[in-house]
């Protein structure tokens, strides 16, 4: 038997449309009406549950070029600077 090799960026876009998949799934279920109180609630724990860290980073963006393709630099800064 054969296995399938993939690459280092098809394992990232599966693991993408995963982590998708599930989170809609848990959006669906607390914005739907006929579900209960209890399965909202549990969809939501579930939710905060993945949540590992939530960092604030301001976004600086360095114009190189214009027209075309143009490109730039984006820097990150967070509160120390």
């Amino acid at each position: 038997m054969e296995t399938e090799k993939k690459t280092c960026k098809d394992l990232v876009e599966e693991k993408m449309w995963e982590r998708s998949s599930q989170l809609e799934d848990l959006y669906d279920i607390i914005d739907d009406e006929e579900k209960t109180t209890e399965e909202k609630d549990e969809a939501f724990i579930q939710l905060n549950e993945l949540v590992l860290d939530i960092s604030l980073y301001r976004v600086i963006k360095v114009l190189l070029s214009t027209g075309g393709p143009s490109d730039w630099i984006e820097v990150m800064v967070d509160d120390e600077g």
